[in-house]
C-alpha cells in the first residue's frame, strides 16, 4: 500500500521530519480535516506502508476535554493510577532522611568521643579528622586576629 493511497482523501496536510540515527525514523504529522477521519487513524496503526511499519499517535490535549496529560496524574492507562501519591512518598522519604540523620549524629558523637579517650590515654588516634578540624580553627583564629589588628 502507497502513502498517497492511503492518506488521500481526508488529510488536509502533512509534514515530513526525519533523523538520521542508527535506523532512520521519519515522523509523519497529519492534520486531518475532519473528527470522523481522525479516527481512521486506529486502522492505520501497526500497517506497513512503504515498506515501513506505522505506529500511530494523536494529540489528546486539544481533541479530548476532560485529558489530563500525564505528569498530572491523567494519560492513557492505568499504569500510575496504583502508585501511591506524591505527598506521601515525599513524607516517606523524609522520615528515613531524618532517621538516618540521627542515626548518623549519635555514632558520629560516639566516634569523637573515642578518639578523644585514645589520644588523652596515650594511643595515636586513628582519625586524623579530629586534628585537621582543630588546624583549621587555629587557622582562623590567626586570620581573624590579622584582620583586626590591619
Amino acid at each position: 500500500m502507497r502513502l498517497e493511497d492511503l492518506f488521500l482523501y481526508f488529510v488536509l496536510s502533512t509534514a515530513y521530519i526525519s533523523s538520521n540515527m542508527e535506523y532512520i525514523v521519519t515522523l509523519l504529522l497529519i492534520n486531518y480535516s475532519l473528527q470522523l477521519f481522525l479516527e481512521a487513524y486506529k486502522k492505520a496503526d501497526g500497517m506497513k506502508i512503504d515498506g515501513r511499519r506505522v505506529v500511530v499517535d494523536y494529540e489528546r490535549g486539544r481533541t479530548q476535554k476532560s485529558w489530563l496529560p500525564r505528569r498530572l496524574g491523567g494519560g492513557k492507562g492505568d499504569t500510575r493510577r496504583l502508585r501511591e501519591s506524591k505527598a506521601v512518598l515525599e513524607a516517606a522519604a523524609l522520615e528515613l532522611a531524618h532517621e538516618d540523620r540521627d542515626h548518623r549524629s549519635s555514632s558520629t558523637h560516639r566516634s569523637y568521643s573515642r578518639d578523644r579517650e585514645r589520644e588523652h590515654n596515650g594511643s595515636v588516634s586513628s582519625n586524623s579528622r579530629h586534628h585537621s578540624r582543630s588546624r583549621d580553627r587555629d587557622r582562623d583564629r590567626d586570620r581573624d586576629r590579622d584582620r583586626d589588628s590591619k
